[in-house]
């Protein structure tokens, strides 16, 4: 099965309200990057750590290099099992404390540490298989057979970056057979998700309404893709609108509805529609 004639990918993201203030010049701590080919999608997403320094940085570092890292591992032959992904996330970590070592100060493990803590998880689908990957907080979900999933701390813990000595990636597996919808985000993801719950929730200055989540795989609109690399997709217009505060001529302020920083990235099967043969 050529995955690019049965999947579409979407994807998108924003600054969060709270880094729209003059001090934070709107800068996203998010980041994320696709590798699509006819046998394997990747699809990646990463979190800067908002006391690191250069998280920012740190987080875009992250979805380079996993797109970079997974297609040079995955064989046909791979088996998506814990110790792929402890060998994936070495094969992260290294790279990052070799980008300490060469451009940071001090010790490459502490300086990796302290300057390019982020998250780093996402989707990797096979013709046979899709994993959903993750270390740290995201959330993911599929059209129906798990719901919405979160994988967050445990209680009074902290997120399991991949550069803490404690870390693993998480793991779900699925038939890619059968996916026919899934969405895979960073923690911003909570409040999209609560805004489009919510029927009344309206676009700030505008009239429209926000529309339910699963909007995501029925708008055409957001898998077209730009014309350029440089032009924001469908997706982060979007949630761009949706965490941009507006104040209106007069007292109405409408206030952005994400606060958090949110990417968002969305698989759907292609619709294959049959066409009755023309009459001769």
């Amino acid at each position: 099965m050529r995955l690019s004639q049965h999947f579409q990918v979407a994807a998108g993201m924003t600054a969060g309200r709270y880094h729209r203030t003059p001090g934070s010049l709107g800068n996203s701590q998010d980041a994320y990057r696709l590798h699509i080919t006819d046998d394997l999608i990747v699809a990646v997403s990463s979190d800067g750590c908002g006391s690191s320094p250069f998280s920012q940085f740190g987080a875009r570092l992250t979805v380079n290099l996993l797109c970079k890292i997974i297609p040079e591992i995955y064989t046909p032959e791979t088996v998506f099992d814990q110790k792929w992904f402890d060998q994936l996330l070495t094969a992260l970590t290294t790279d990052l404390k070799d980008v300490a070592l060469n451009y940071l100060d001090g010790d490459p493990n502490t300086a990796a540490q302290e300057n390019l803590m982020a998250t780093a998880g996402g989707i990797i689908m096979t013709p046979d298989v899709t994993c959903v990957f993750g270390a740290g907080d995201f959330f993911f979900g599929t059209d129906g057979q798990d719901g919405t999933i979160e994988w967050k701390p445990d209680k009074g813990g902290y997120p399991r970056y991949p550069l803490y000595s404690n870390a693993r990636f998480r793991l779900k597996l699925y038939r890619t057979a059968d996916i026919r919808q899934l969405f895979f985000g960073t923690d911003g993801v909570g409040a999209l998700l609560e805004t489009c719950n919510d029927p009344d929730s309206m676009i700030p200055g505008t009239d429209d309404y926000v529309g339910p989540f699963g909007q995501i795989w029925t708008n055409d609109a957001f898998y077209v893709e730009p014309e350029s690399n440089t032009e924001p997709t469908a997706l982060d217009v979007w949630l761009n609108n949706l965490a941009t505060s507006v104040r209106m001529p007069g007292p109405p302020h409408h206030t952005g509805l994400l606060d958090d920083d949110t990417t968002l990235v969305a698989i759907r099967r292609i619709q294959q529609v049959h066409k009755e043969p023309e009459a001769t």
